[in-house]
């Protein structure tokens, strides 16, 4: 027997949220281990239990325009890992991942009348009776995926190439009910289903499978030109490479599609790395969002939290400069031409469409590092973020909003002592607008803009030996109120409300 790894770790998190319905609670229990059977060969395991409830955690432009949905999420995952290296220059990887996900999602509304009646925007009617409208969905998924992809480097190192093919096969079942009667045309919210036009009566059920089939065969190459080039015009190194995916899913598309990958990474001064990149991609779903694919071409990130089934074209150029080795900048360029597809309101029928979705990025960095007493305690830093984001009419998604253009323009600066103590204070501009969904119907937009300044800040204690850290923060440190919608609500930046927080982390 080798060498032997393994963790066990647990996590909880519970919080009422800033608003109504804004709850979230989180166990997650998970065993890791790793057996090293030689030097050239590693397997390893892992079990992972997930529990999630949680209301709409969205924050929008309209604080009030949020889902009366909540959601219980608990899923069983195990993943297999295998690694063998046959020589320094080649190996092989693969990874098994199996999941079992149940998903309760319900909206009891008690705050819709008896008798309501709206246009929608494209002219049909939407007709709700009953006391009070109670929807729900059980949704029952069984997935797995496999991968297996070799990595081989040439002895030069001018030279590398991976290939890889996955499979991912998820079974889903997912039961519609209705307590309440419903006539008309039912706006969507995911992850129910669409259906337009329909008559529902009480206790209604209605079962829907909606399966997921992928695969893919990818290579990628990275090629370095041979030294008597570089030494004339710097380092670089071209990304060659395609994916060719084969995806049925959501609402039994079929897409089979051939992904071209071009980058490009040049040093042609010394402190200068120029970025270039182009490829399509395909969304599809993924267990437990991991992969063995390689993520990113020359830098640029190339998975998304996408609709299942989107196809996207991303371009993208960068610049990072070291003026010293105290100073630093950057700046990037980068855009997204997507093809969403989302249940389609503008039909009478349950239909599924692709509606155009577009996406640019601009970032520019600072950072420095000065010496003070011959120490690096301090570090400072400035950016300038803007994100524009353009749907198509008719693409009124869970996020709400048609168009949005947001500046960001975040300052910080944090110091570091010896002793173990920091600090850390961050201050941001941000100035958005956009067209928001009319929160009554949802149906139609309505202009929107507000600019605002909001503070971060925290001090840390790091123990003797590295055996942990004991922190203390405030987000939006002075309770500023504002209108701001977060396009990335699984990793929020900007809380509404002041939020006092501390966290000790032991490491043993």
């Amino acid at each position: 027997m080798g060498r032997v790894s393994y963790s066990l770790s647990q996590y909880h998190y519970e919080t009422d949220g800033f608003r109504k319905n804004n709850n979230l609670n989180q166990d997650i229990y998970d065993a890791f281990v790793q057996i090293s059977l030689s030097h050239k060969t590693s397997i390893q395991a892992e079990y992972r239990y997930f529990d999630d409830q949680r209301g709409d955690l969205s924050l929008r432009f309209d604080p009030d325009n949020f889902d009366r949905l909540s959601q219980k999420r608990q899923t069983d995952t195990l993943r297999l890992g295998f690694r063998h290296s046959f020589t320094p220059y080649s190996e092989t990887i693969a990874s098994f991942i199996y999941q079992n996900s149940d998903l309760d999602t319900r909206l009891t509304d008690p705050d819709i009348p008896v008798s309501s009646t709206t246009t929608l925007s494209d002219g049909s009617i939407l007709r709700l009776t009953g006391a009070s409208v109670g929807l729900g969905t059980h949704l029952d998924e069984n997935s797995w995926t496999g991968e297996i992809r070799h990595l081989f480097q040439s002895k030069s190192g001018r030279f590398y190439i991976t290939a890889g093919v996955g499979r991912f096969n998820s079974d889903r079942k997912n039961n519609f009910t209705t307590n309440g009667s419903y006539t008309g045309s039912l706006q969507p919210f995911p992850p129910l289903p669409i259906f337009s036009p329909v008559t529902l009566p009480e206790s209604s059920r209605v079962p829907e499978d909606n399966d997921i089939r992928h695969t893919n065969f990818y290579i990628y190459s990275l090629i370095k030109p041979p030294k008597l080039i570089t030494s004339t015009i710097g380092d670089m190194t071209w990304t060659i490479g395609g994916c060719m995916d084969f995806f049925e899913g959501q609402g039994k598309e079929k897409t089979d599609q051939f992904n071209p990958k071009f980058g490009l990474t040049w040093n042609p001064f010394p402190g200068t790395t120029i970025r270039g990149a182009l490829f399509r991609t395909l969304k599809r779903q993924l267990v437990s969002n991991q992969t063995i694919e390689p993520t990113q071409v020359a830098g640029f990130n190339q998975f998304f939290d996408d609709t299942n089934g989107t196809i996207g074209w991303r371009y993208g150029i960068a610049i990072d400069q070291k003026f010293s080795k105290s100073l630093y900048a950057g700046a990037e360029f980068s855009r997204r031409d997507l093809d969403v597809v989302k249940g389609d309101l503008r039909t009478n029928s349950v239909t599924y469409a692709r509606f155009g979705h577009d996406e640019d990025l601009i970032r520019t960095y600072l950072n420095w590092t000065p010496e003070l007493f011959e120490k690096n305690w301090l570090s400072m830093s400035a950016e300038y973020q803007y994100e524009w984001i353009d749907k198509e009419p008719g693409l009124l998604d869970i996020e709400l909003f048609e168009k949005l253009r947001t500046h960001r323009v975040p300052l910080g600066i944090n110091f570091f002592h010896p002793s173990g103590f920091s600090a850390r204070l961050k201050s941001t501009y941000v100035d958005q607008a956009g067209r928001f969904a009319d929160t009554p119907t949802r149906m139609t937009t309505v202009p929107g803009h507000d600019n605002f300044w909001y503070f971060d800040g925290s001090i840390s204690y790091r123990l003797p030996k590295r055996h942990g850290i004991i922190s203390i923060g405030a987000q939006n440190l002075f309770n500023k109120n504002f209108n701001f919608q977060d396009t990335d609500p699984t990793h929020p930046q900007i809380v509404p409300e002041q939020l006092i927080f501390a966290r000790f982390t032991l490491s043993l």
